[in-house]
């Protein structure tokens, strides 16, 4: 299938004009580099979401086929990355996929992922999922950076340009799946943000972005709306009919049994957000399931709290086994 470059596409005057600077800190938002130990370490969190993914994929293909449906599925996946923690090989048989990531590079990459046989059934599109919001405000922060000037308009400016919809801003899709991108909105500018302020050194090496996110009413209110836009666009996926799987880490834990927690997503008011169903939004056009929530070990003594939920159209809770949550 063909190769879509959505990144230059959705706003082709403002990309090609980024910088060098620019365009590696966009690209850094959702990529950070994994080494090997890390993923080893990682693995019981990978799994799990995998499975979560999986049973989930299994419930619609049941529901699918029941439909009598004589067309193949088409599934969409957002922010794939390098795939680590989705079981593409499974999924490529039994959908056609369209993989969407920031990275064109990253979507070759991944695609290795997928059996010979199947990959000519894979679209790839690469594009920044908060639609060119995020391309904008650090093209804008880093030059009022390097000028000494505020942020505090610039951030107002990035909220009210994440209200309108991207209803199915992606195309056309019958399984839908969000993984771990909440908590990467706003928190990965943030670090560009600083590491272009002060580098590699000095005030960087003690910045905390969970810290200054808590600090800073306006970057959490970017992160709200942010994380309202992408929650609507994947609700709107849903009325129309599709199965959407959405998970995120939602509180960053120093100790397997500590009490402190600092939150890692916040509404479009600033205050934290706790579980997942607070931005589902359930109404009569949709249903809602709790999927499952686990510990996620970042590195040792260091914890991410994760939770999984469904976003479905009315009807289709009956198809789910009961044993789905975990």
């Amino acid at each position: 299938m063909a190769k879509t470059d959505f990144y230059e596409a959705a706003t082709p005057a403002l990309l090609a004009r980024l910088g060098g600077a620019v365009t590696h800190g966009i690209i850094q938002l959702f990529t950070r580099p994994i080494e090997k130990f890390m993923l080893r370490g990682w693995a019981p969190h990978l799994e799990k979401n995998k499975q979560q993914i999986n049973l989930l994929a299994e419930a619609f293909l049941k529901d699918w086929t029941q439909k009598a449906s004589q067309t193949r599925p088409r599934a969409l996946i957002l922010g794939v990355g390098m795939g680590n923690d989705i079981d593409l090989a499974y999924l490529s048989q039994h959908f056609d996929l369209t993989l969407v990531d920031i990275r064109s590079e990253a979507l070759e990459e991944v695609k290795k992922n997928i059996p010979s046989e199947q990959r000519g059934r894979v679209n790839t599109i690469s594009g920044d999922v908060s639609n060119g919001v995020i391309a904008r405000f650090l093209e804008k922060v880093l030059q009022s950076i390097d000028m000494g000037l505020a942020l505090d308009d610039l951030i107002e400016t990035a909220i009210k340009e994440s209200k309108p919809e991207l209803d199915k801003l992606w195309g056309e899709a019958d399984f839908v799946v969000s993984s771990m991108l909440l908590s990467q909105f706003v928190l990965s500018p943030i670090e560009t943000i600083y590491k272009h302020k002060y580098g590699d050194k000095g005030q960087y090496d003690a910045f905390d972005p969970n810290l200054m996110m808590v600090d800073n009413m306006p970057l959490a209110r970017l992160q709200g709306s942010l994380i309202n836009q992408h929650v609507r666009a994947l609700r709107a996926y849903a009325k129309s009919g599709s199965w959407v799987y959405l998970a995120s880490d939602l509180f960053d834990r120093e100790g397997k049994n500590s009490a402190m927690r600092m939150p890692l997503l916040f509404d479009d008011t600033g205050n934290r957000i706790e579980h997942l169903s607070e931005i589902s939004v359930v109404d009569d056009e949709l249903a809602f399931r709790e999927l499952g929530n686990w510990d996620w070990q970042i590195e040792p003594g260091l914890y991410h709290e994760v939770e999984a939920i469904a976003l479905l159209p009315i009807g289709a809770l009956s198809g789910l086994p009961i044993g789905l949550k975990s």
